[in-house]
């Protein structure tokens, strides 16, 4: 950058063989040539330094929008200086992260990933500094055994000032991922020579819908509440206070055609109060179907508390995942999962619910075999039907670089490539199964 340097003679005499020096306390600043004479400038005139007489290096880590200061001391034969300060406003690039979105157009369509999907999570990306930034990379990490992704980094990307851009990471989620299953997704987003500027976000992706459930609470607080619930895992104890209590981030396992107790305690009893119990055993947002409603026995326990218990059977049929429990406590009136009753509290849980044990996955139907391998590999398949069976393999910027159909039970495939991981899908019907297949020449 170029520093071109005017200086006027404001007083009554003519100066005489003028000098300047300029210089700085900036360390992100290196100022060349500092030192210039300027002649001799008669009263009222100036003296302008040559094109790039002065030049100037700024820091590729200076900030946007940083004020850094050059001191600027001028004399002349009088041997009489003046010193002034000037500001250098820098523009410099800053990165910044904004949404994060489900494409899943090549599956159902709904903006979410389901187990068994693969589909693109785009982050969008903004340059809100005040230059032009190149060699933008985001990098997305995640510690959730249900979720692979494809792809961790994205191709690099130039972002004009004020400019937004997608960057596109394909990720697969289980087909054994229970649905409901939060996943956590750390975002990096850097650019510059040397990834100078970055900006970091985390993201929570929930694999598969999550219902909207009606609401519940109670007028009055000061009277019944639940005290504790106690249901496998989950023991857990509250105050007396809101009306309604989100608590559905404690969860307890569960199997299908297993039964268990659950206990709610009423922490402030009186006469004519009720519990109630409902679990939504087909995910579908109410707690109206067949069996989710859970009968509650109330037991006054003359120590001025309640309790109710309960017990249920896990149906076959319920979906395997994270599901709503809630539990109630009112006086009187008529209970009901949603609405509003006049004293008690509600509380909603988590159920994970799990297929029986002795039920095998699709996941473990096929063995993969060598891995790592030097570009040919072995699909062994153990289960039943090969019928419309298909075998995909991506690679690791999540290039489909594989799409065969399986036909026999053991079959033998290569690919070409770069050495890394691949992501190997194996698609029956509605089972997918993901694996993962390491390359090494």
């Amino acid at each position: 950058n170029s520093l071109n340097l005017t200086v006027k003679n404001l007083g009554t005499v003519n100066a005489i063989n003028a000098i300047a020096m300029v210089s700085t306390n900036d360390t992100a600043l290196q100022i060349t040539n500092p030192n210039i004479n300027l002649g001799n400038i008669n009263t009222n005139s100036s003296s302008s330094t040559s094109p790039s007489a002065h030049t100037i290096a700024v820091s590729n880590q200076v900030e946007d929008q940083s004020l850094l200061q050059i001191i600027i001391s001028m004399n002349d034969n009088t041997n009489q200086p003046n010193i002034e300060t000037k500001n250098i406003l820098i523009n410099a690039p800053k990165l910044a992260t904004l949404t994060l979105t489900v494409n899943d157009a090549n599956a159902n369509n709904n903006g979410v990933l389901e187990p068994g999907e693969t589909a693109q999570l785009i982050i969008q990306s903004k340059n809100i500094g005040h230059a032009a930034i190149d060699q933008v990379i985001g990098n997305l990490l995640e510690n959730n055994p249900y979720i692979t992704l494809v792809n961790q980094s994205s191709a690099p990307e130039f972002l004009e000032e004020n400019e937004t851009k997608n960057f596109v990471f394909n990720a697969t989620a289980d087909a054994s991922a229970p649905i409901g299953t939060v996943v956590t997704l750390q975002y990096t987003v850097s650019g510059g020579v040397s990834g100078q500027y970055s900006n970091q976000k985390e993201f929570t992706l929930v694999l598969g819908t999550i219902p909207t459930y009606c609401e519940a609470y109670s007028l009055e607080t000061s009277d019944e509440f639940i005290q504790n619930v106690q249901l496998g895992t989950i023991n857990h104890f509250s105050e007396q206070g809101p009306s309604y209590s989100d608590f559905t981030n404690l969860s307890t396992v569960v199997s299908k055609g297993e039964t268990y107790a659950i206990t709610a305690v009423n922490g402030e009893h009186w006469e004519g109060d009720l519990m109630g119990c409902w679990i939504d055993w087909n995910y579908d947002g109410d707690f109206l179907d067949p069996n989710e409603t859970i009968p509650m026995t109330y037991t006054n326990h003359f120590d001025g508390t309640g309790s109710g218990q309960g017990e249920f059977t896990v149906p076959m049929s319920a979906v395997a995942g994270f599901l709503r429990l809630r539990v109630r406590v009112q006086h009187e009136e008529a209970l009901s999962p949603c609405g509003a009753s006049f004293y008690g509290e509600v509380e909603d849980y988590s159920l994970h619910v799990q297929d029986l044990l002795n039920i095998s996955s699709f996941d473990h139907s096929f063995a993969l075999y060598p891995n790592p391998t030097q570009g040919h590999f072995t699909i062994a398949f153990k289960g039943e039907s090969l019928e419309n069976t298909r075998v995909e393999v991506f690679n690791a910027i999540g290039q489909l670089v594989l799409n065969q159909h399986m036909t026999n039970p053991t079959t033998q495939y290569k690919i070409d490539g770069a050495e890394g991981v691949y992501l190997v899908r194996i698609i029956s019907n509605e089972r997918v199964a993901t694996k993962k297949l390491w390359l090494k020449r």
